[in-house]
């Protein structure tokens, strides 16, 4: 039986450069689907369109541009560029003749390398046992949370008015399924934006664009099914009705898997 992530994100080969999406009831975000699971379809096209597993998925930027929502949608990818050792595509999710959302990537193949090196001191938040599980698939939590299993870490929560504007939660998918790339990308958007926790109540937020690292292979013993990763969020700077946000990516394990930078707007309750 199909995961139901994998109904949603997987693309079908349409002709050249063009998929089409089925894109599933059940994932909405507002008034919108959510964007992690349009991120990740477009992964999976843009490392299909690159057709080489050697050369691995590197750096992904995608810009919601509009509210997609559930139904037929077409992904469009082209190849910009594939030299020796790197490729760079772009891609479009258009629904009704209109772009929702659009997206860079770049694929490198390994390269014999004279030094390496990571900057990732231990996160210190313990392990998922050790946080607190908080169901959100509930009335007033967005859609696509019932999907996904959420353990709060360390001693920030959403509208807890506190001092610093940071997030950190273990997650999993509900039903459970290895946490490959397209799912480690959707993740990086599944949590809560870190400045709600000095809000004392609801504010409505939304996605603009996501950048995303990746670093290197994945530990594939550490990603499979039942097993969480954890998120860590914190926002740098917040005014004007937008905010950004540092996120990082690891395993049970304490490996980092994935960094992203981010922008989201917020608005007034109206």
């Amino acid at each position: 039986m199909t995961h139901p992530f994998d109904l949603t994100t997987t693309p079908t080969r349409a002709g050249e450069g063009r998929y089409a999406l089925s894109l599933s009831p059940g994932w909405g975000q507002g008034r919108a689907l959510f964007g992690g699971v349009l991120a990740a379809a477009a992964a999976r096209g843009l490392t299909d369109a690159v057709g080489d597993p050697s050369r691995r998925l590197r750096s992904l930027t995608v810009h919601f541009c509009e509210p997609a929502a559930p139904g037929e949608a077409e992904l469009q990818v082209e190849t910009a560029r594939a030299g020796r050792y790197v490729s760079h595509l772009r891609a479009q999710v258009l629904q009704g003749g209109r772009v929702t959302t659009f997206a860079s990537a770049t694929f490198g193949v390994d390269r014999d390398a004279p030094m390496s090196h990571l900057d990732a001191p231990d996160h210190g938040l313990g392990g998922p046992e050790d946080a607190l599980e908080v169901p959100m698939g509930g009335e007033g939590f967005p859609e696509f949370t019932r999907h996904i299993q959420y353990r709060f870490a360390g001693t920030t929560l959403p509208y807890g008015g506190g001092e610093v504007a940071a997030v950190n939660l273990w997650m999993r998918l509900m039903e459970p399924r290895a946490l490959d790339l397209p799912a480690l990308v959707a993740l990086l958007d599944a949590g809560p934006p870190a400045l709600l926790s000095k809000a004392t109540g609801p504010i409505p937020m939304s996605s603009m664009d996501l950048r995303v690292q990746l670093n290197g292979a994945l530990p594939d013993e550490q990603l499979r099914p039942g097993r969480y990763v954890l998120l860590t969020s914190r926002c740098r700077w917040a005014g004007a009705g937008y905010a950004d946000q540092d996120s990082a990516l690891w395993s049970e394990g304490g490996v980092l898997l994935a960094r992203c930078q981010q922008a989201l707007a917020f608005f007034q309750r109206g």
